[in-house]
């Protein structure tokens, strides 16, 4: 199948419609300047300026990139952590789940036969896995048992978590902030027994308890924060208080300090939330603080993709200083000088590329545009027209072509001579490209004969276009200069392209056909082929 061009006569009209072969071979040399010449200089400047911010920083680039490799492993395993410990969640659930015995006390809201079945089972996965909430509810949210606060029920449970496990039916999992400032990665499982729902299975696992692997991990110690503006200070006080710890909400403006760490917190990470001011859009740093020290941040994400609460710690990282100050300075030294015979090599080839891209735009043009018109010539219409036959074809859209014939273009000739009607055709044509879309292809099938082929067009539509350019071209009269102005008219023949056109000379004859008959009609007329 033949390729399409890929100048389409809505591109055409961005430039003018004769001259254009001249603003193509334009186009490539500006199109070498932008993809290659032009970002070669602008990054060979913007080196230069790095080399004198280099020597000012003094290799803190090198450190800035640790750090945020640090940030990055640090991130990538706490999400791991979360991952890895939402399975351990969801698979206890889903044993929970299939126990008969439990499934028909939740069925029943029998909460002393869930307290009394399940407390052993959660005493195990509390002390092997490290499970700290296990929750039965009914259908309602509302709280049948609450393994790990017995003396809880009744309420009703709206967290995120749950809601999305109600309205979709499926499990559900995600961090939860409590009242008390407590982080739960909780997975909620709807429980369903002779296709009704009886209920659900929650599981829970407090934040604090993987954080450890973190700071092992890490290799410095974690410090928690929450986000004030999610958090109610007399539950969280009351929170702190059931821990044992004095909690200090005043200490910083955004946030408050979590029930992991301590009071004795490094000066980079007490600055940072000291002057922090953007709770809801926390942006992670890649480091902050002296010389050797750098404080690296990781946003905590709820159920619901609200920013709860940031992880901080600080790494050690004077080993890199002295390191990366002489790796740096080589290294911008070695850009600067790659770039410049960069710049050089790309220059000089320049005008070699462009010349070529000249002549194969050149080539490219007298193979597949008429030398009058400038339209897409003869040769260019059968391979569009075929192409374009066997998309629809393939995908079942409508197809139509148009042939287009002045009236009476001899007698234009012999009166005015041929360059008078060489100018008509021209100005004939420009005012067809006005008339159609930019899907469709205008081209010049010979002599004063047009074609259109109109893509995803069926019969009516393909009349409306056909009359609306019949009437644009009968309606003004076509100057040729010395206040001489000729009336003219056009017979266009259409074609809808049906199951039985299999193949495209049968379009075109179907075409030929119509346009006959609007000849032997008296011209200036729009005639449609019969199926």
């Amino acid at each position: 199948m033949a390729t399409k061009p890929l100048i389409r006569n809505g591109a055409e009209r961005d430039t003018p419609n004769f001259g254009l072969a001249a603003a193509r071979v334009t186009l490539n040399r500006r199109r070498l300047m932008t993809w290659f010449v032009l970002p070669l200089v602008i990054a060979t400047l913007v080196m230069a300026g790095a080399t004198i911010y280099l020597e000012y920083r003094q290799g803190q680039a090198y450190r800035h990139y640790v750090v945020r490799n640090s940030f990055e492993g640090l991130l990538r395993f706490y999400q791991d952590q979360l991952v890895n410990n939402t399975r351990v969640l969801g698979t206890a659930a889903e044993l929970l789940g299939r126990d008969g015995t439990l499934r028909e006390a939740l069925a029943q809201r029998d909460r002393e036969r869930l307290l009394q079945q399940a407390g052993p089972l959660f005493a195990r996965l509390r002390q092997r896995y490290g499970i700290t909430h296990l929750y039965f509810e009914a259908p309602d949210r509302s709280t049948v048992a609450r393994l790990h606060l017995p003396e809880r029920h009744g309420d009703v449970i709206d967290r995120q978590t749950m809601r999305q496990a109600d309205e979709t039916g499926r499990e559900s999992w995600g961090v939860e902030l409590g009242p008390l400032g407590t982080l739960v990665l909780r997975f909620v499982l709807p429980v369903e027994a002779g296709g009704r729902r009886i209920g659900f299975i929650e599981t829970g696992m407090e934040l604090e308890a993987f954080l450890p692997s973190l700071s092992r991990f890490a290799g410095s110690r974690l410090f928690l924060f929450l986000s004030k503006q999610h958090l109610q200070r007399p539950g969280w006080e009351r929170g702190m208080a059931m821990m044992g710890r004095e909690g200090r909400w005043d200490r910083f403006p955004d946030y408050v300090l979590g029930s992991v760490g301590d009071a004795d917190l490094p000066p980079e990470v007490e600055r940072y939330f000291l002057a922090h001011r953007e709770p809801d859009q926390p942006q992670p740093l890649e480091g902050t603080g002296q010389e050797s020290r750098a404080a690296v941040f990781v946003s905590i994400d709820d159920a619901a993709g609200r920013v709860v609460g940031m992880l901080a710690t600080v790494l050690n990282d004077s080993a890199y200083q002295s390191y990366s100050h002489q790796l740096f300075i080589r290294t911008a030294v070695a850009i600067l000088l790659v770039g410049f015979v960069l710049l050089g090599l790309f220059l000089a080839l320049l005008g070699r590329i462009g010349h070529q891209l000249d002549q194969q735009e050149v080539l490219r043009n007298l193979a597949i545009r008429d030398g009058l018109t400038e339209l897409l010539n003869r040769r260019a219409f059968v391979s569009l027209l075929e192409s374009e036959m066997a998309d629809a074809s393939r995908s079942g859209r409508d197809l139509a072509l148009l042939m287009i014939d002045i009236d009476h273009f001899k007698e234009i000739n012999d009166s005015h001579g041929h360059p008078t009607g060489d100018r008509v055709l021209k100005s004939l044509c420009e005012r067809v490209l006005l008339q159609v879309r930019t899907a469709d292809w205008v081209c010049r099938y010979g002599g004063e004969e047009l074609s259109v082929i109109l893509p995803d067009t069926d019969g009516p539509t393909a009349i409306q276009i056909a009359e609306r350019i019949r009437q644009a071209v009968a309606a003004n009269p076509f100057a040729i200069g010395e206040g001489m102005p000729i009336p003219l008219t056009v017979s266009i023949g259409v074609a809808p392209c049906v199951s039985a056109c299999q193949e495209p000379a049968q379009l075109v004859m179907a075409a030929d056909r119509a346009l006959y008959q609007a000849k032997q009609a008296g011209r200036n007329q729009v005639c449609q082929a019969a199926a």
